[in-house]
């Protein structure tokens, strides 16, 4: 059943308040029949009293709305409606927007507006919020399949979203909505192995703009900086903004805040003293008159967790007319492709990688024609490389150094960044856009493989951005390591700041933007631990063996005095000189590491100037030892795959699809499978 309804008078002083709204029009229908002020395009119909929008293998469904508001900008919205989604690969999304077109759409909603997207797979859930197709928020959702759920959708006229999900708020108070006219629609995509998306009992009920709006409020939801300035802008609607009413409080908290008016446009910004504290949630609540009327916005945000940069790791000195960063690559034959992973790349780098095939470490054909001496390439630029035309978010892409290497092709590399960044004390959040795989590290010597990890990507993505936030205490120039790492295709790497109130982007040594960050190749050096496996933070199996490797700073390290300590107890460790002067150190255990412990590592030693010099990392033991494959190829092209522990052997020929389809090997064998190679590539995985 559908109602319509119009309110057409005058609001009230209350009405005009945005925390107390007066709806303007409301749409609802139970989905007997279809509404005349709706249509349904591609796969969706109404069925038994429900809408469904995709149900088959791969179709694609889509219900729109028409405008309820006649043309008129909608200040906030209520969506409530019932959601069934399957388990299987698919996607949702509930879209608002001007240019929602006639016509069916997936997860990736319809329009240039608000959307928010549900897509599932493998039993779970995730939630997407867009507006004007940029991520504000994504985080997990309790949705479960095959049942109709209840979603609440509901935008406040000061743009806050509150989201619920099965009567679950997954968030609350997130600034996510700027006023727009336009119409409502739902879309869904079903995966190629089906699963149906339906909706019910639908109620939608709008507010039309009648006052003055936000369109700007930082920061918002969770992933806040320690060291956020809180910014908001508010837009003149038929009434102007009174700067000298503005009032603003944080937590409760009344605080003076900058206010300043351009045009139409009213700026206020207040600046926390020092730094908020790391994983609090904080309320914003600004308070503002026009035409005689009060209005009022509220927001909710939580500072995340980051590392600081403490001043013992600051240098005091760099030089300062070198400047740009220092790379150093490598490069594996183009096949086989090498896992996208962080122990693959440190091992590369460490000249520790094995090629199966002759047993020996891997030959590097990167082309170092323009590395110097010491086999680095010096970049005195911005780092903005990519493979072939432009990627990422900045224009004038270069060419990624030393790659391709010496035999033609671009697979299989890995590349490390070093450089010292000028850094005043405060708070930072910086980018790095990579196709495939990074890891950003800062400290003394961020080589160092115990110095902190401000962020990391492992695996494989066509280019994609990951965002990390730090402290800096004190002034100073710190040492920084990008790690990048590639296994094939197409390959792109970007590193830059963001600013913490407006969100500009500025390449890291950008020679002409003055907001740039300042960054050095050469500094002070001290010894390092250049390679751990385990890796700092990694978990590792109960038969994991210890693999250190110290490379020398600025004097050589005496390999002498190298003690190994494995939780306090001294152990009887192999030390012998390395490649490139430095120092292995080995240790086997006698005995496995018990399922689920926490081992210390810690290293001691001395250079030959008698500076004493210590590294400590933890690593975790797997609980429950993970079954392993092992695959082997006997001379005459037979593939015998063997597994113990049970499990459902499964096998594929593409990782790359959409929704990839595994199926189980042909006879389900236990324990051992047997094949002939084909020369077609096969991936097998153990489903229990």
């Amino acid at each position: 059943m559908l109602r319509i309804t119009s309110l057409l008078r005058a609001l009230t002083a209350a009405a005009l308040v945005s925390m107390a709204p007066a709806w303007a029009a409301t749409f609802t229908t139970d989905f007997t029949t279809l509404p005349a002020q709706a249509a349904t395009f591609g796969s969706a119909a109404t069925q038994n009293g429900v809408l469904q929008l995709a149900i088959g293998a791969g179709q694609v469904g889509s219900l729109v709305i028409d405008d309820l508001e006649g043309g008129g900008a909608v200040a906030g919205f209520t969506a409530e409606f019932k959601l069934k989604a399957p388990a299987a690969p698919a996607g949702f999304a509930f879209s608002f927007a001007p240019d929602v077109e006639d016509a069916p759409f997936g997860e990736t909603g319809s329009g240039a507006g608000f959307t928010i997207s549900f897509i599932t797979g493998q039993g779970s859930a995730t939630a997407q919020i867009r507006r004007g197709g940029a991520l504000l928020w994504e985080g997990a959702a309790t949705l479960p399949t095959a049942q109709f759920v209840p979603v609440k959708i509901d935008v406040r006229t000061d743009g806050a979203l509150t989201l619920t999900v099965n009567n679950q708020e997954l968030l609350k108070d997130l600034f996510a909505y700027v006023p727009i006219p336009g119409r409502f629609g739902f879309g869904a995509r079903s995966g190629d192995s089906g699963g149906e998306f339906a909706i019910d009992d639908l109620r939608i009920s709008t507010i039309p703009q009648t006052g003055p709006f936000v369109i700007a409020a930082s920061p918002t939801g969770p992933g806040a900086s320690p060291a956020s300035v809180i910014t908001i802008e508010l837009q003149d609607f038929s009434a102007e903004v009174d700067p000298a009413s503005i009032r603003l409080s944080l937590n409760s908290g009344v605080h003076v805040p900058t206010v300043s008016k351009e045009g139409s446009i009213t700026s206020i910004s207040f600046d926390p003293p020092g730094n908020l504290s790391a994983g609090s949630d904080n309320v914003v609540v600004l308070t503002y008159t026009a035409g005689g009327q009060t209005y009022t916005a509220q927001y909710a945000f939580r500072v995340t967790v980051v590392a600081t940069l403490t001043s013992a790791m600051a240098h005091a000195t760099v030089d300062t007319n070198a400047p740009g960063f220092r790379l150093r690559v490598v490069q594996a034959a183009a096949a086989p492709i090498l896992t996208n992973t962080l122990l693959r790349a440190e091992a590369q780098l460490a000249g520790t990688l094995t090629n199966e095939a002759t047993g020996q470490p891997y030959v590097n054909e990167a082309n170092l024609s323009a590395a110097g001496p010491n086999g680095f390439i010096q970049e005195t630029g911005v780092i903005n490389y990519a493979s072939g035309g432009t990627a990422g978010f900045f224009a004038n892409d270069e060419g990624i150094p030393g790659i391709p290497g010496n035999t033609g092709h671009a697979n299989n590399f890995a590349t490390e960044v070093i450089t010292w960044l000028y850094l005043p004390a405060g708070g930072y959040r910086m980018g790095v856009n990579s196709d495939d795989g990074f890891q950003l590290r800062a400290g003394l010597n961020a080589r160092d493989a115990t110095s902190d990890v401000l962020g990391f990507f492992e695996g494989t993505r066509a280019g994609g951005e990951t965002r990390m936030d730090f402290i800096v205490e004190q002034a100073g120039y710190y040492s920084f390591r990008l790690l990048w790492f590639q296994g094939e295709g197409s390959a792109h790497l970007e590193w830059y700041s963001i600013d913490l109130t407006t969100g500009e982007r500025v390449l890291i040594n950008d020679p002409a933007n003055p907001k740039a960050i300042r960054a050095y190749r050469s500094g002070p050096s001290t010894p390092y631990l250049a390679f751990a496996s385990p890796m700092p933070r990694s978990i590792v199996e109960t038969n994991a063996t210890i693999s250190l490797l110290l490379a020398p700073g600025d004097s050589p390290i005496w390999a002498e005095t190298v003690q190994l300590r494995l939780n306090n107890q001294l152990v009887n460790a192999t030390v012998k000189p390395a490649a490139n002067n430095q120092t292995s150190v080995e240790f086997t255990p006698t005995t496995p590491f018990p399922a689920g412990s926490v081992q210390t590592v810690r290293l001691n030693y001395s250079d030959t100037q008698h500076l004493d010099y210590s590294h400590q990392f933890t690593f975790s033991v797997r609980a429950t030892e993970t079954p392993r494959l092992s695959i082997a190829l006997s001379p005459t092209g037979q593939v015998t795959v063997t597994w113990p522990g049970g499990g459902t052997l499964e096998e594929t020929t593409d990782l790359k699809q959409t929704a990839t389809t595994w199926t189980p090997v042909a006879g389900n064998p236990s324990g051992t499978y047997t094949t002939t190679a084909t020369g077609t590539k096969r991936f097998f995985r153990l489903r229990f």
